[in-house]
């Protein structure tokens, strides 16, 4: 079974009314999209609880943007958002992926921003 049927199979397993699974659902989503490693999950089931909305579907939600589809989402919102705002930033990539290449590139991102500064 391919892992499109497998989300649907768990979601139409739920017992739960169609409004309280979609709203689980869409909150886990979105909370998947956060850069909040980590808690996540225990946001998710927080939330839904407090909310009474389905705390299975917003889990499966929340692991809907994992490693694997994080990275192609994020390039993509990138690029959709740089498209609709009409910025001018650019994607700085490092030839090696460490914490130093990373900071670096931060850094540079930051210098660029002071000098470009307007008072």
């Amino acid at each position: 079974m391919n892992i499109f049927g497998n989300i649907k199979t768990k979601l139409l397993s739920i017992e739960a009314s169609p409004e309280k699974i979609s709203r689980g659902y869409a909150l886990g989503v979105f909370l998947g999209t956060t850069p909040i490693i980590g808690t996540k999950v225990i946001i998710a089931l927080g939330l839904t609880s407090f909310l009474k909305w389905s705390r299975v579907a917003s889990v499966i939600g929340v692991y809907h943007i994992n490693i694997l589809t994080g990275p192609l989402f994020y390039s993509v919102s990138f690029f959709v958002g740089k498209w609709l705002i009409g910025a001018q930033a650019n994607l700085i990539i490092p030839r090696q992926m460490n914490s130093e290449a990373i900071f670096t590139a931060f850094l540079l991102k930051l210098n660029r921003n002071q000098n470009n500064e307007t008072i």
